[in-house]
């Protein structure tokens, strides 16, 4: 976890490599900063990605992109939050 948590912290890495476009490089927050420390779940994950990057390159289709994760997780919701947000799970990934 600590390299993990180095690579997060060295925002000049994160800044540099993109493979395909540059619609997460143009942001001062990279969308995996975000995932990794508020330890997401898949779909709300995939939701801030697609939210994040939807005026700079798929726009509508993005957010409806972004809108479809998040009705899985609206009607996953006992499921998920089960899975990834209880509190032995989140004391793990600490």
């Amino acid at each position: 976890m600590n390299n993990i948590k180095q690579f997060v912290e060295n925002t000049s890495q994160l800044e540099i490599k993109q493979v395909g476009g540059d619609h997460y490089t143009k942001k001062k927050l990279q969308p995996w900063e975000v995932r990794l420390k508020w330890a997401l779940d898949p779909w709300a994950s995939d939701a801030l990605r697609y939210i994040s990057r939807f005026s700079d390159k798929g726009g509508v289709q993005d957010v409806e992109k972004a809108i479809h994760c998040l009705e899985f997780l609206r009607d996953n919701y006992e499921e998920i939050i089960k899975k990834y947000y209880s509190k032995d799970i989140r004391e793990e990934k600490t």
